[in-house]
């Protein structure tokens, strides 16, 4: 691990990048021109997308909020 896998979720083919067996740490949405990639969206930084993925997908999601946050 990580390791990701493509999945069927909400009716959209989405990339979900996995900590562990049963661990969403990413998930990923691809969009195609002419069978090409023209556009992917992260959503890492979206707590809500990655627990509904998760729920969708009968395991636990890893949140890290809405931004990195370093100390000074």
């Amino acid at each position: 691990y990580p390791i990701a896998k493509m999945v069927d979720v909400f009716g959209e083919r989405l990339l979900v990048v996995l900590e562990k067996e049963n661990l969403i740490d990413d998930v990923m949405r691809f969009e195609e021109v002419d069978g090409q990639v023209s556009h992917f969206t992260s959503y890492y930084f979206c707590p809500e997308v990655l627990t509904e993925v998760a729920k969708a997908l009968k395991i636990e999601a890893s949140t890290h909020n809405y931004y990195f946050f370093r100390e000074s």
